[in-house]
């Protein structure tokens, strides 16, 4: 996988926002959290129907 790799600085009340929903959500860590708000935001922005989402993950599988 060729995926880039990122780094961001956040100021501190938005880290521990962060490190608070990953736990409340179950993620594994703050990068889990962090790509399915970047996710969502992008889902939303785009007008992307779910479905269709659906339809690429499960064609991945």
């Amino acid at each position: 996988m060729n995926d880039p790799i990122i780094s961001i600085r956040m100021p501190s009340g938005m880290v521990e926002e962060v490190k608070r929903l990953s736990a409340e959500r179950h993620f594994l860590d703050m990068s889990e959290a962090l790509r399915s708000i970047i996710r969502n935001k992008w889902i939303k922005s785009a007008g992307i129907s779910l479905k269709y989402i659906n339809g690429v993950e499960n064609r991945r599988r």
